[in-house]
């Protein structure tokens, strides 16, 4: 074999052959004969004949020149194969990289900025109620690290934050589906609060499992059992702080409600007829409403207080029977450190919450009382057809509340009784949640916590809310007075004037009446001729009236019933006034009003009654009034404008008609007027054969004048 190929482990050897090889040590040594044959290159090249291989090499130990013939052959083998330049590799790469690195840079700085603008508009421009949303997400998942704690506030936390996020809204439902849809989740959020209520009254809390490894941390499991209190003040801390963020998620819940509703039209609408609107009469308020609403908001304000103390007494009754008949055993309501025992000043407190509920609804009207808020929503057509056989029967829509300073009184001292009662209870209740130390049952705990509540609304809230109403009475008072003051004024100075004219028209008279003697005739002739004119004209002697001792004409009072009348007599009445049957006694008064309609008028009710039926309507008039004048008021109004009141009264607690006449040029107007003053609604009525009259005779009522302002208009023909 030839020695290249054999196995040489011997370095020693390789070292010696290397060595004669380099420095040819045995120039004696045979050379192979190679001259017949070319060694060739791996390429195909010749590299050279075999004596010139020969003749470089030296035949060593094992062939050492075919080694260095194969060493020479490689180097060539490498110089023919061109090597790149290295300083064009550098170039290339560098521009390789150069041209990556911004490509990537660029990029990825541009999805970081997309990535960071979308974060920072979700943050910012986001809704709010998707933060809040999340907020209640975070809370929830906290305190259901107490295993007791309610578990299905992250659903509901997870579905709120879908509605804010996605656009449900934007895509589909719409009307009566939305309105469905916001029905179901306001239910759903008020059980889920009232559940996390009584969670809160609860003494839900785990119980350690012996024998599971999981609990093992409530023992000590070498057998020392003080590790158990340590573990159970740890759960008891936990427990606390659930409890807290437990409380806030219920108003986070409250909030996310709003959000989630408030987000449509629909929404927006549904909570501003069934919350926001109603829910401000519950509250005490120091804003002032506008003058035009001012009675609209102290009638509803009073039937709101009217409800809280309906609740109350509710309550304050089922907790007393509650607690004398299931809860008999507990001292709690047994203790009379207040002088009795809790459960009969509750009882006591229910029947001073029913005293006041009682004389707020004294002058209310029980069908407005219900339909107030809502409670009337299933049964609208009683409702209508109460409220239309009531304006068949007094001409105007009942008053929801009649409201006076004698009526106010009653319920300012019906609910100061109320409120002293409350504090004998308050006291109570206070030597109750101290009785015994320690956690009550949860029982104790709800009959309590209504037990307050119901206390907190009856002496706190509806208190305030009553000194609210009573202010603002006080205020229309103020205002009406003023206004009273100011046309007494007016008053004085016309007829300080009148009187002037009087004495200038007598003293140019006196040289007349002197010449002619018949001064005196000429009065006693007018005085005898008034009643003269009772007598054979059988105006004393009919149904319908009385003259009094100064020559006027009284009409008695028309009482109105459904399709019927009759007349009252004089002394039963509740309040009579003038109506002349001839124009002598409105002759003087109407001497201040315009000259458009004539003076000498002359028409029974009867009269009055037959035209009135035979005409169509012309014109009807509905409105809400700053004022309320008194009846007097509206009478001398009316008289000064040359107006004939042919009947007037009160036919009903805070309801006043008026029929009246106006006649220009022998053409006759026919109205019939209705006040209410609770509601401080005005009504008219006016018939007459010609329709261009309509409009002359409402601009010279001069309604504003006595009214005030309107504030609102109801109907108008």
């Amino acid at each position: 074999m030839d020695p290249i190929f054999e196995d040489n482990d011997d370095e020693s050897t390789v070292d010696a052959t290397m060595k004669e090889d380099r420095n040819d040590i045995s120039p004696t040594a045979k050379t192979p004969d190679v001259s017949g044959f070319k060694v060739r290159a791996a390429d195909g090249g010749s590299v050279g004949s075999g004596k010139e291989t020969a003749a470089k090499g030296k035949e060593e130990k094992g062939g050492v020149g075919v080694f260095s013939q194969i060493q020479t052959l490689l180097k060539q083998q490498s110089a023919k194969v061109p090597k790149p330049s290295a300083k064009i590799n550098v170039s290339s790469a560098a521009a390789a990289v150069k041209n990556f690195r911004p490509r990537v840079s660029e990029k990825t700085g541009r999805r970081v900025q997309k990535t960071s603008r979308d974060v920072t508009k979700m943050i910012v421009n986001a809704h709010k109620g998707a933060i809040i949303s999340f907020t209640s997400l975070f809370l929830s998942c906290f305190t259901e690290l107490y295993p007791a704690m309610p578990r299905y506030n992250v659903s509901i936390a997870f579905l709120s934050l879908y509605l804010h996020t996605s656009k449900v809204f934007g895509v589909r439902g719409g009307g009566e589906g939305q309105k469905v849809f916001y029905f179901g989740f306001i239910m759903t959020t008020l059980v889920s609060i009232l559940v996390d209520l009584d969670w809160l009254v609860s003494q839900d809390r785990p119980i350690p499992l012996e024998g599971v490894e999981e609990f093992s941390g409530y023992r000590n499991p070498g057998g020392n059992q003080g590790n158990i209190y340590e573990e159970s003040n740890k759960m008891q801390g936990l427990a606390t702080v659930c409890r807290v963020a437990l409380v806030g998620n219920i108003f986070l819940k409250l909030l996310i409600c709003y959000s989630v509703v408030s987000k449509t039209k629909v929404g927006l609408k549904l909570l501003k007829v069934a919350f926001f609107k109603p829910m401000k009469y519950f509250l005490p308020t120091i804003n002032m409403p506008r003058a035009g609403k001012m009675k609209n908001s102290i009638a509803k304000r009073l039937i709101a207080n009217a409800w809280i103390q309906f609740a109350c007494t509710a309550c304050m009754f089922s907790v007393s029977v509650v607690a004398m008949t299931a809860m008999s055993s507990h001292p709690h309501f047994l203790n009379d450190s207040a002088g009795v025992p809790l459960t009969i000043l509750m009882l006591f407190k229910g029947f001073s919450n029913l005293m006041v509920f009682l004389s707020i609804l004294r002058n209310t009207d029980i069908g407005d009382f219900l339909n107030e808020f809502g409670c009337l929503i299933t049964c609208k057509s009683w409702y209508k057809g109460r409220k239309k056989r009531l304006s068949n029967k007094r001409g105007f829509k009942a008053p929801k509340i009649f409201v006076d300073e004698e009526y106010i009184s009653s319920v300012r001292g019906v609910k100061l009784f109320d409120f002293c009662v409350g504090v004998w209870v308050w006291i109570g209740l206070i030597h109750a949640l101290q009785f015994g130390g320690g956690r009550a049952t949860k029982g104790i705990r709800i009959l309590t916590g209504l037990s307050v509540t119901s206390m907190i609304l009856s002496d706190i809230v509806v208190v305030l809310n009553l000194a609210v109403v009573g202010w603002y009475v006080r205020v229309v008072e103020n205002r009406r007075r003023r206004r009273r003051r100011m046309d007494d004024d007016d008053d004085e100075s016309t007829s300080e004037e009148e009187e002037g004219e009087d004495e200038d028209n007598d003293e140019s008279g006196s040289d007349s009446d002197d010449s002619d003697g018949s001064a005196g005739g000429g009065v006693e002739v007018e005085g005898g001729g008034a009643e003269g004119e009772g007598e054979g004209g059988g105006w004393e002697g009919d149904d319908y009236g009385y003259y009094d001792e100064y020559g006027t004409y009284h009409y008695y009072d028309y009482e109105y019933g459904e399709g019927e009348g009759g007349w009252k007599d004089g002394v039963e009445q509740q309040q009579y006034y003038s109506a002349a049957a001839t124009y002598r006694g409105q002759v003087n008064d109407s001497e201040g009003g315009g000259g458009f309609f004539d003076r000498a008028v002359a028409c029974t009710p009867q009269e009055f009654s037959e035209e009135w039926d035979n005409l169509e309507v012309g014109g009807e008039f509905t409105t809400e009034t700053e004022e309320s004048p008194l009846m007097v008021e509206i009478m001398t109004h009316l008289s000064m404008n040359n107006f004939f009141v042919i009947a007037s009264g009160i036919v009903d607690e805070g309801l006043m008609k008026f029929f009246v006449l106006a006649q220009a040029q022998g053409i006759r107007c026919y109205i019939a007027m209705s006040y209410d003053t609770g509601g401080s609604v005005l009504n008219l009525v006016l018939k007459c054969k010609s329709e261009a009259m309509i409009g002359r005779v409402v601009k010279e009522l001069r309604l504003k004048k006595v009214f005030g302002s309107f504030t609102s208009s109801v109907k108008q023909g």
